[in-house]
């Protein structure tokens, strides 16, 4: 009893798995991933192995979101190589005892993420049906990617200036990228840590303007017009020309309705002229008396009786 209960539990998982990896729009699991993907950035971002593991995680995280999204094969075929290369050259640097290139290769792996996992959510948000809650979970993964996308650029530009990129500390971990960015976006400002570049400045300007104008336009409005259901663009314009049709066809009609009655009227004026012609009128402005009818013609057989 026991080992048909296991297998049928194995089963269940099984079909299960398979219907989470064949369904599309599952932005629960995106959204989840992507918050996996920062516990682990914050937790050992900084050790050889938390590199390694955060490029894997990242790339499995770019090829499921590409997957839900359902983007084109050869693209995800492509971006699934890219992957394999990125986890095996972090690996090779880890390896090499170089835990400044897994650094780099993490950071602008990472960025990749960012770059290109929103885009394809975008689409496949835009072409949704009906607004629902997996469209408003999609609509906050986008948000989670914004701030995991300006860790890895607040990183990545330090690495290029060769110089710290906070007053505060000369290295910066993991944790702190993550930290400032969120803060940033979220415009909570505790000031524990400053951008001590121009760049800098302009790049946590750009990403609380960013993270601010996102929230109060593009997920409240998704999350506005939750559960209602929006009419395709072919079927928008198709319904427009059929409304257009049906104005042009009440025009005609009301102009021939009004050319009927205007040749109606033009003949009872032409009847009432012709009336009045014949009859004339007495001097003293009273009504002629109508004309005597001429006689009326014999009845049938009248000759032949007279004839007798």
């Amino acid at each position: 009893m026991d080992g048909v209960s296991v297998r049928a539990l194995r089963t269940r998982l099984s079909a299960e798995s398979r219907a989470v990896v064949q369904e599309r729009d599952q932005f629960g699991y995106v959204l989840g991933l992507i918050v996996v993907t920062i516990i682990l950035r914050a937790w050992a971002g900084d050790t050889a192995f938390g590199l390694f593991l955060s490029v894997a995680l990242g790339g499995l995280t770019l090829a499921f979101i590409l997957h839900t999204c359902g983007v084109h094969r050869r693209l995800l075929i492509t971006v699934e190589i890219i992957v394999v290369f990125a986890v095996l050259a972090s690996g090779l640097g880890i390896l090499a005892g170089s835990q400044n290139d897994g650094h780099q290769v993490a950071g602008l792996f990472g960025l990749s993420i960012a770059f290109l996992a929103p885009l394809a959510i975008v689409r496949r948000i835009a072409r949704a049906p009906v607004i629902t809650f997996r469209v408003v979970l999609g609509a906050l993964a986008i948000y989670l990617l914004f701030g995991l996308a300006y860790s890895y650029l607040y990183a990545f530009v330090q690495y290029i200036q060769a110089q710290p990129f906070f007053n505060q500390t000369p290295t910066p971990s993991s944790t702190i990228y993550l930290y400032f960015s969120y803060i940033t976006m979220a415009t909570v400002g505790y000031g524990d840590y400053t951008p001590a570049t121009d760049l800098g400045r302009m790049l946590a300007v750009s990403q609380a303007l960013l993270g601010q104008l996102y929230l109060v336009s593009v997920v409240a409005v998704i999350v506005g017009n939750i559960g209602q259901v929006r009419r395709p663009a072919g079927l928008a314009k198709d319904g427009a020309a059929a409304s257009d049709e049906g104005v042009l066809s009440g025009d005609e009609t009301a102009a021939r309705a009004h050319a009927a009655d205007a040749l109606l009227a033009a003949a009872a004026a032409a009847g009432a002229g012709g009336a009045a012609g014949v009859g004339g009128a007495s001097p003293t402005g009273a009504a002629a008396p109508p004309a005597p009818a001429d006689d009326p013609a014999p009845p049938a057989g009248a000759d032949e009786a007279s004839a007798r």
